[in-house]
């Protein structure tokens, strides 16, 4: 699990992530895009509250799962629009990626995004 600062993003800009490829035990890439691997993923960010403020996941079109551009196996990335991200003032925030496959559920993220005021 990744903990520690996210990103630093500005609320006035599309927030795109990484590419995010996941691995087991001896280091190989796990191919999401199998149905049998059962892999479904999202991504939260909650203000210092506990209330969640932006919601991505595949259902809702927020994060996208495909082959890398880069590498030859798959992987997941996020996107949040300008429109998601304007609900966020200045500030640091909670943010986490929860992911489920093969049956188990794993929070592979949990850290804090900074979040500064955009132009």
């Amino acid at each position: 699990m990744y903990t520690g600062q996210v990103d630093v993003v500005s609320n006035r800009e599309t927030w795109i992530s990484d590419f995010i490829q996941l691995a087991d035990e001896d280091g190989t890439v796990i191919n999401i895009l199998n149905p049998d691997v059962g892999f479904d993923v999202s991504v939260y960010v909650k203000d210092q509250n506990g209330c969640q403020r932006i919601t991505g996941t595949v259902a809702n079109g927020k994060v996208i799962i495909a082959d890398s551009d880069v590498a030859d196996e798959p992987g997941f990335q996020w996107e949040f629009s300008v429109s998601d991200m304007s609900c966020l003032c200045a500030g640091t925030y909670l943010c986490g990626v929860k992911t489920t496959s093969n049956g188990e559920v794993k929070d592979i993220i949990l850290g804090t995004l900074a979040v500064v005021e955009g132009n």
